[in-house]
């Protein structure tokens, strides 16, 4: 098998695999284990003080190490070019999933006011 034809793979010299391992930690911990604990209502052994306090630092940590790992892109382009170039690619997705949250909760909002106006209760005596 001759193996000069496939591509090699070659890491910046930027790119730091441990702090990448670190970074994708912290953000799984912060959703995949705080948040989505949250919503599904059937373990609550995760809420304790340990769990509370680990999450402001996961989130911390990932905020730090994104930073360690952008500063080079930051330090090689004019301020104004970097944070286009940032925007151009972060703000689009932003829009895109405000915009699908938004459709997602009017449709919810929507389906419970008319199966409560359909149960003949108002909103008002529930609220009461």
């Amino acid at each position: 098998m001759d193996m000069s034809n496939i591509p090699s793979v070659t890491m910046s010299k930027s790119y730091s695999f441990t702090a990448t391992i670190i970074r994708s930690t912290a953000i799984l911990y912060v959703v995949g284990y705080w948040h989505l604990w949250e919503y599904a209502d059937v373990f609550s052994a995760h809420n304790n003080p340990f769990t509370y306090r680990m999450a402001p630092v996961a989130l911390g940590m990932f905020t730090f190490v994104s930073g360690y790992l952008v500063l080079p892109k930051a330090l090689a382009q004019a301020p104004l070019a970097f944070y286009r170039a940032r925007a151009s690619r972060i703000y689009p997705m932003f829009l895109g999933a405000s915009y699908a949250i938004q459709r997602t909760y009017d449709h919810w909002l929507r389906n419970i006011l008319r199966r409560r106006i359909n149960r003949g209760s108002s909103l008002v005596t529930e609220a009461l």
